[in-house]
């Protein structure tokens, strides 16, 4: 049991409120940008696996992705 838990941080709001499995999370069309992400796993899921993730940054391109920590290019 458990699910994976995110959050995005959007330029000019700031966090946004989290959300989990497959809802969308960020402002559409509003061209704004998402400055930062949380994700996070709860239950069972928190015990047993870990999240792996990359992320693309503009003027940069993508980074070295990480686990369970910040994502740096």
């Amino acid at each position: 049991s458990g699910s994976i838990v995110y959050n995005t941080y959007m330029q000019n709001y700031g966090w946004l409120t989290d959300k989990s499995n497959n809802s969308t999370n960020g402002l559409l069309g509003q061209g704004l940008r998402m400055e930062a992400f949380k994700v996070k796993l709860t239950g069972d899921l928190a015990k047993y696996y870990d999240v792996y993730y990359r992320a693309h940054v503009q003027n940069i391109g993508w980074g070295g992705g990480g686990q369970k920590g910040p994502c740096s290019p």
